[in-house]
């Protein structure tokens, strides 16, 4: 049986049962069309009578014209079907409830300003009524246990409220069903109110408004072409909001201000011109499992609020962001499904926030969006077949773990203007670009997995004092790893395999650039360019044309294992140290290979060990040091064209020429040729 029918059966059961255990004396009475207003409230004034039951039959006729009744009495108040009570717009009611425990019901009020009003009762039940009044359907005020069930409520020009409940506790309103009103439900400064399958229709302002209301339900509902706020809840506490359907408004599915403890569940909220849900200046507000869909904003936008919990909710095809968020601290927003809207989630200015295991896509701009965000964990989200997937600007001390990004048309990962973040075990595959970045300081990013990529696995620009580990960088278009203007960064254990561009890129000073494996990347395995004072050390580096390219000074080349390359390290510059590297192999390619080639001045070559190349070193330039290095070559094992070089201490097994020479001043000393 439907809830609202047993309620009703309830409460005419407990009536008959307080009428036979009453008195003895109670008194059912029975009027008809013939008597007027003036008559009827004698009736009921009338102490000698003790009327408990009062009948308007349709006997003489069903329209009782002018009533207008003031109850001081216990009584139920029943009429035969097709009963009007019908008014002037002279007359402001039909009845006016004072007194404890009176029911009215079946009755069809016409042309009143109000149907029902009530002030400063208990137990009060207005049951299958119909209201076709000019203002105010009914209005009840001061009052406790009131029942208001599956009345109907038209309303007309100048309409106002269908239900208006001010200071009132235990409001049960329910089955009703409210057309073309004002405000279909609006309940004022009440407590334990419960709104529910009601079915509210053409509301010009609200459908369910609540004004400072607390532990209450509004809970399966429909409201449907509603011209503003469906439901609308303002300076309420522990409101529960459930099961509801919203359909095809002019404005926003749910209002919320400034309240607290507001629980919006399982609602279906479609095809309305504005938000589905719009939160502001509200504390620990739970949103889960509603369907939001085909809404002309954001799915839902918070703002100014905490410790919102948004789960398991289903937000698709919206014209704005799916979940939107702004000034609000404390969110954790986990578990939804976000398709096809403008962005999928966007928070800008949160602090200690999650977003976390969120399935987005197909999104017209932007998976994730995450403007001015501190100790934030973005965590275990799948964004897939967007514009970009995560795009983060000015974001602090935060972590972005585990999340999926593929198939993103522009960029997997943008990060800008942010320190402090841990980037970490992201699977960034077939995007456009994997992960970029500009200005950013003190990132740990490390243990992802960059395959597949259109422009390259990760482009850093302004990058200062951040940690790249371990990450494994694969098959992607263009380069590995690209880092433009940089200081201070440390490159170590990545894995750089079979990128079509150069394995890493490096524009910038002081960087570190160490234990890391290089193999089958493009034309360069390291390339370094316009910088200063980097140290490239204990890398293994593979099946690449030039193994380390060196296009500025004062860099460290050391301990690194090169292989089948055309030439190990090329030096286009001086002031460079190579050192204690082991090269070998570099005849892969057509035509002369090299270990070392420099052209530029002033370079030292020491303690490196090279094997099977064409040449082991070969020197254009003037005043640079060969030193104990070991050269077994096909070839020359040095060659030299420049003057004021100092060759010493090498050990050279040559097929060929050991050392070959062209230039003055040239300092050949302590060398074993073999």
């Amino acid at each position: 049986m439907d809830r609202r029918y047993l309620m009703i059966n309830i409460i005419l059961f407990a009536l008959l049962l307080f009428a036979s255990i009453s008195s003895i004396s109670a008194v059912s009475y029975s009027v008809d069309s013939s008597c007027d207003s003036d008559y009827i409230q004698n009736l009921i004034n009338n102490d000698s009578l003790n009327i408990t039951e009062l009948h308007f039959s349709n006997v003489s006729g069903s329209v009782f014209d002018g009533i207008v009744l003031d109850i001081y009495k216990s009584i139920v108040f029943t009429c035969d079907d097709g009963v009007v009570l019908k008014g002037k717009c002279s007359f402001a009611y039909a009845f006016n409830v004072l007194s404890d425990d009176v029911t009215v019901v079946g009755f069809n009020f016409v042309d009143y300003f109000m149907g029902v009003i009530a002030d400063n009762v208990n137990n009060l039940s207005i049951v299958n009524n119909t209201f076709n009044v000019s203002i105010d359907g009914v209005v009840i005020g001061y009052s406790r246990s009131v029942n208001i069930l599956d009345n109907v409520f038209n309303g007309g020009y100048n309409s106002n409220y269908g239900v208006n409940v001010n200071r009132c506790e235990y409001v049960n309103i329910v089955g009703n069903y409210l057309n073309n009103t004002t405000l279909s439900v609006y309940v004022s400064e009440s407590n334990n109110i419960n709104v529910s399958d009601n079915n509210l229709i053409n509301t010009s302002v609200y459908g369910v408004g609540f004004q400072r209301v607390n532990n209450s339900i509004i809970s399966n509902n429909s409201l449907e072409n509603d011209s503003n706020y469906c439901i609308s809840i303002n300076h309420g506490d522990n409101v529960t909001i459930e099961g509801n359907s919203i359909k095809n408004s002019k404005s926003d599915g749910f209002y919320v201000y400034s309240s607290n403890n507001i629980k919006i569940k399982n609602n279906t909220v479609e095809n309305n011109e504005g938000y589905g849900g719009l939160i502001l200046s509200s504390n620990n507000t739970v949103i889960e499992e509603n369907s939001i869909k085909n809404n002309g904003a954001e799915g839902f936008h918070l703002d100014s609020s905490k410790r919102a919990n948004i789960k398991n909710n289903a937000i698709e095809n919206n014209s704005g962001t799916g979940i939107s968020a702004s000034n609000s601290d404390s969110l954790n927003i986990t578990r939804n499904t976000l398709k096809k809207n403008k962005n999928g989630i966007k928070v800008t200015y949160s602090a200690d926030s999650q977003v976390e295991y969120n399935v987005i896509s197909e999104n017209k701009e932007v998976g994730l969006h995450l403007v001015k965000i501190e100790k934030c964990a973005i965590n275990n989200n799948t964004v897939h077949n967007d514009v970009i997937g995560i795009y983060i600007n000015s974001i602090n001390s935060s972590s972005l773990y585990r999340n999926v990004l593929k198939n993103n048309s522009e960029a997997g990962i943008y990060l800008f203007n942010s320190e402090s973040l841990t980037c970490a075990e992201n699977n960034v595959t077939n995007n456009n670009a994997g992960l970029y970045g500009d200005n950013l300081t003190n990132l740990n990013i490390t243990n992802n997995y960059l395959q597949n990529n259109k422009k390259g696995g990760i482009y850093l620009l302004l990058a200062y004092n951040n940690m790249i580990s371990n990450n494994n960088i694969l098959n992607n278009d263009l380069h590995g790893l690209v880092i433009e203007q940089g200081i201070g960064n440390t490159i170590t254990r990545n894995l750089f395999y079979n990128n079509k561009g150069n394995g890493i890129d490096i524009y910038g000073d002081n960087n570190k650039i160490n234990y890391n494996i290089i193999s089958s990347s493009g034309f360069y395995g390291i390339a370094i360019d316009g910088s200063k004072s980097n140290q490239v050390t204990y890398n293994n580096i593979s099946n690449v044309y030039y193994g380390i390219n060196v296009y500025s000074e004062n860099n460290h080349i050391t301990k690194n294992n090169i292989k089948k390359c055309h030439i190990g390290v090329y030096l286009h510059k001086g002031k460079n140290t190579v050192s204690n590297n082991m090269i070998s192999s570099n005849s892969k390619y057509l035509g002369n290979s090299y270990g070392v080639y420099a052209t530029g001045n002033n370079n030292k070559i020491l303690n490196n060990k090279f094997s099977t190349n064409t040449t082991g070193i070969k020197i254009k330039g003037d005043k640079n040091t060969l030193f104990n290095n070991q050269i077994s070559s096909k070839k020359e094992g040095i060659s030299v064209e420049g003057h004021n070089n100092k060759i010493k201490s090498n050990k050279i097994t040559s097929k060929s020429n050991g050392l070959k020479l062209i230039g003055n001043k040239n300092k050949i000393t302590s060398n074993k040729f073999k």
